[in-house]
């Protein structure tokens, strides 16, 4: 059982650490061997702000989380995998991201802090991006398991890069 170490650049032009990819395809790809268990950007982090740890209630619902896990998998015998993408397509200035949704439905959460980029401020922690540009976003909108994201502008032909909370507050 595998959670995603941090989401912070390594230094590396911005780039994202190769564990948090390496963890999460390994689930995917070898998943009777390896469970990615999910990120932890979503837990409250340390009192000091190190950037780096967890607080006491974040690394306790991270230990609920892989409990929960583990009683699907072990004591359930079922299949698990956290929720991640499983496609995309797009059309025009909508990008729409299909999901495996683990334990339905998808839901917005209403308790994470919207994005200091105002390009993303209505992506409810979706980012478009081309290169280094910021592609701004109307809106986005649930439709059962997927994800419909409306740019605010035409999007490029190629480079499109779509992402959630991948980015820090700060850009």
């Amino acid at each position: 059982y595998l959670s995603q170490q941090h989401a912070y650049p390594d230094g590396n032009a911005g780039g994202r650490p190769l564990s948090n990819v390496t963890v999460w395809e390994l689930g995917v790809e070898r998943p009777g061997d390896f469970v990615c268990t999910g990120p932890k950007y979503q837990y409250p982090g340390h009192p000091q702000n190190d950037g780096v740890h967890l607080s006491t209630l974040g690394y306790q619902l991270l230990g609920e989380k892989t409990g929960q896990i583990f009683y699907e998998r072990t004591v359930l015998g079922r299949d698990w995998q956290p929720l991640q993408p499983t496609g995309v397509e797009r059309d025009g200035r909508t990008v729409v991201v299909s999901f495996h949704v683990p334990v339905p439905p998808l839901d917005w959460d209403e308790v994470l802090d919207p994005p200091l980029i105002e390009e993303w401020a209505n992506g409810r922690g979706f980012e478009l991006r081309a290169g280094s540009s910021w592609i701004s976003i109307e809106s986005v909108a649930i439709d059962d398991q997927s994800v419909v994201i409306t740019a605010a502008e035409d999007l490029p032909a190629t480079g499109l890069e779509v992402a959630y909370a991948l980015s820090a507050q700060g850009g």
